[in-house]
């Protein structure tokens, strides 16, 4: 991803779990994230705010992801699709076993 894929996500992901109660500060000190600010997110800290969200808000997620057009490209790297297909086989294990 680059640099401001990556915030984009991060600052979507921050604006949808805001109006949940909870602050982008509360989300640094629990997750340990290097930082709130969008445009300095490093990977550590978006797979960090990006586990979280998906766990706990699921919904959040999805939201964030279906609104993004560039997304789409990842599948032409081999180890990016394989990663996303892992999860997405996990989401769907979820779904059935309830």
């Amino acid at each position: 991803m680059q640099l401001h894929e990556t915030a984009e996500i991060s600052q979507d992901l921050m604006d949808e779990l805001k109006p949940r109660g909870l602050a982008p500060s509360w989300l640094q000190r629990m997750l340990g994230l290097g930082t709130t600010d969008p445009n300095q997110t490093r990977p550590d800290d978006m797979a960090k705010l990006t586990e979280y969200s998906r766990q706990n808000h699921p919904e959040v997620v999805q939201r964030v992801m279906a609104d993004k057009p560039f997304l789409v490209r990842w599948p032409n790297k081999p180890l990016v699709a394989a990663r996303v297909g892992v999860i997405a086989g996990k989401l769907l294990n979820r779904q059935y076993a309830r």
